[in-house]
């Protein structure tokens, strides 16, 4: 269970996260919907321990978020929209395993590169995938691991992405950020 207990992280007096309290049942889809400014990144940057509270609590299952073992459990899947690296799709999702496990569960991104249809794109540079192959290997990134909780922005979506595919094959429960569907 995910756990925020009288959360605050101010940006000035009337911009930020006010005294946040809320548990998040396993197995449950949550949203976090509201306009541009309203806290949604804010948030699940401090759950996801990117970001710290300037008060309060985030527990994952009685466990501190900051601490690298809870971290280790949390998925984030990436904004690569911009990325213009010269990575292939493999390399980024191995640089990955490389940072967030050790160098563990590498072996598990080919069959995710399968279940999302990329195994064929596995040598393609991230600067010349499609929005949609970008998105697709940002949620891969977050899928990789032993994660309890999920964390995927939304900000808009193709056609190209198949949403009852990606909730499929979403682990335990997922935290969504909606700004805006198309």
């Amino acid at each position: 269970m995910l756990e925020i207990c009288n959360l605050t992280k101010k940006y000035d007096k009337e911009k930020g996260i006010f005294d946040l309290s809320y548990s998040f049942e396993e197995g449950k889809i949550y949203a976090l919907v509201g306009p541009n400014g309203a806290g949604k990144t804010t948030l699940i940057q401090m759950i996801s321990g990117i970001s710290e509270p300037m008060k309060g609590q985030i527990r994952l299952d009685d466990q501190d978020t900051l601490l690298r073992k809870s971290k280790s459990q949390i998925g984030y899947a990436l904004e690569l929209t911009g990325n213009n690296t010269k990575q292939t799709v493999l390399q980024f999702l191995r640089m990955v395993c490389d940072i967030k496990f050790g160098g563990e569960h590498k072996e598990d991104i080919m069959s995710f590169l399968t279940d999302f249809e990329l195994e064929d794109d596995k040598d393609t540079r991230l600067s010349e995938c499609s929005l949609g192959m970008k998105k697709k290997v940002g949620i891969i990134a977050s899928f990789i691991g032993e994660c309890v909780i999920i964390f995927v922005q939304i900000m808009y979506i193709r056609k190209n992405i198949n949403l009852k595919q990606f909730f499929e094959q979403a682990k335990n429960y997922i935290l969504a950020s909606v700004a805006m569907l198309i």
